[in-house]
């Protein structure tokens, strides 16, 4: 049964949005690409590299949906320590494990087929968006070390479907949308205060901008608010 969620505090087009730091959450940029130590010849050979080492080359067929394209990923690091790029194919996001061994695909979660698929973490939650429909897709990466990534919520707040770009500000608590299908494509802002249960807070009111293709938003630390 699904939880009910609350209500927004601030219509879209109110007043800024501030709420308690929460503290920054480890992240990797990871790639299909798999950076490490040594890299087998044949790889080397095939992909050539300026300062980095080509480890492992994970082709489109190796997902179990065999994708016809990929366009994004993203790092997610757990609690112990392991690493993990969340890889955003045509039809679904897949959760592979990198270790100087090699990668080892974890889960698959599909999604509707689109030519962008947008992911970031907060917690260990994952956000994923398209550009075909579901609104936010929310997964649990809890369990991730025991080969488990589950999809526990599509949020679809106020007629959301798509967006082509997300962020997460890890400080302030926030998921902003960048040209989601609602508010005519400009900023949204989604509060985390449940990262299972994001729920829209806030939005940039028309007369204030245009479309937004991608956005980057950090807050300032505690500790850097303290010293200005």
């Amino acid at each position: 049964m699904t939880r009910p969620k609350p209500a927004p505090r601030h219509p879209p087009g109110a007043a800024s949005l501030r709420r308690p730091d929460r503290p920054v959450a480890l992240a990797i940029t990871a790639a299909l690409a798999v950076l490490a130590q040594v890299a087998p010849p044949s790889a080397a050979q095939t992909f050539p590299a300026s300062n980095v080492t080509l480890l492992e080359h994970m082709p489109l067929n190796a997902f179990p949906s065999n994708p016809s394209s990929a366009n994004d990923c993203w790092g997610y690091v757990s609690p112990s320590g392991r690493e993990y790029a969340l890889v955003g194919l045509r039809d679904a996001v897949a959760v592979v494990e990198l270790t100087p061994a090699g990668t080892q695909l974890v889960a698959s979660i599909p999604h509707q087929s689109s030519n962008w698929c947008d992911i970031r973490t907060y917690g260990h939650h994952a956000y994923a968006v398209n550009e075909t429909g579901g609104g936010i897709d929310v997964i649990d990466l809890s369990g991730v070390d025991s080969g488990v990534a589950t999809l526990v919520n599509q949020i679809t707040d106020f007629g959301l479907q798509t967006c082509h770009n997300i962020c997460v500000d890890e400080v302030s608590g926030y998921l902003w949308l960048a040209s989601p299908n609602i508010n005519q494509g400009r900023l949204v802002a989604m509060n985390l205060t449940d990262p299972a249960e994001p729920f829209l807070e806030n939005a940039l009111p028309p007369p204030e901008g245009g479309v937004s293709h991608d956005v980057n938003h950090e807050s300032p630390s505690r500790e850097a608010r303290l010293r200005s």
